[in-house]
């Protein structure tokens, strides 16, 4: 399905609201967010057991700017989606798919902009010559159910194996039963370190400086070319009232305007949405 479909379809709301009016209201409920567990820099714990990351971060501006805030909860990306949308909560961030389009409504405008690149070990010559998904056919690709950005870009390579949770797919990584998996960046750099995998894709920013704090640059690189650049929105449960997303597409349009998602972005070593 067409994106910008998929994005039209949520909801008829313009981009050209005034915030001042939503802004002046009585105060409402907080937003119900939910976020995938330990996935630098996007969404993980921390010190303290509190969600952080570049999402909620952007979350927290724009949830702001509409007159609103959010409360969150870290949990498997497969269950976090599901809270959603059984109506448990209100919304995460994600990219658009027809899948997801049933159950919950999209922002109109990305709240961030990353890229998707395979990350693989210095000494592993066999990668120069891959420009693209579909050369990736030759490797064993593991992924797991709730991973859409895999589903939608590599559902068709016949060596993708899908199973039921990511806990899954690193045993069958381990155990050499596939070479790749799309998913969990700490976790697959210290796989990748021990020489149990060969390969990763993954969404960047910050993995670069995940690989630098932790002194492997010298024996993990990403190669030069994304596989693909891939927004990421905001989207909300169907059970809400429409008006929530009008509030925050107007939000997101003054934040992408003043700079601010440029800043928060900048923060953690990414971009904002058409950078």
């Amino acid at each position: 399905m067409d994106r910008r479909a998929l994005l039209r379809g949520a909801g008829s709301a313009g981009l050209g609201l005034a915030l001042g009016p939503w802004a002046a209201r009585a105060a409402v409920a907080p937003l119900r967010f939910v976020y995938a567990d330990n996935v630098v820099p996007f969404s993980y714990a921390d010190a303290d057991g509190n969600a952080t990351g570049l999402l909620k971060d952007d979350v927290d501006v724009v949830t702001s700017a509409a007159g609103y805030s959010q409360t969150t909860s870290l949990m498997p990306w497969g269950r976090a989606q599901a809270t959603v949308r059984a109506g448990q909560a209100d919304g995460f961030c994600t990219v658009p798919s027809a899948d997801r389009a049933v159950y919950v409504q999209f922002c109109l405008q990305p709240v961030m902009t990353s890229d998707i690149g395979i990350w693989h070990r210095r000494d592993d010559d066999r990668f120069k010559a891959v420009g693209g998904l579909e050369e990736l056919a030759a490797f064993r690709l593991g992924s797991y159910v709730g991973n859409g950005w895999a589903t939608e870009h590599m559902g068709a390579i016949p060596t993708l194996a899908v199973v039921p949770d990511p806990v899954s797919v690193l045993k069958m990584l381990a155990a050499g039963r596939i070479d790749a998996w799309a998913a969990h960046s700490d976790t697959n750099l210290r796989k990748l370190m021990s020489g149990r995998g060969r390969f990763f894709i993954f969404r960047n920013p910050g993995l670069t400086e995940v690989i630098q704090n932790n002194g492997w640059d010298g024996r993990i690189r990403i190669l030069p070319h994304p596989l693909a650049v891939e927004d990421q929105y905001m989207v909300f449960s169907r059970h809400l009232d429409p008006e929530v997303r009008e509030r925050l597409d107007a939000g997101l349009e003054r934040l992408a305007a003043d700079g601010t998602l440029e800043r928060i972005a900048l923060r953690h070593a990414g971009h904002a949405p058409g950078l």
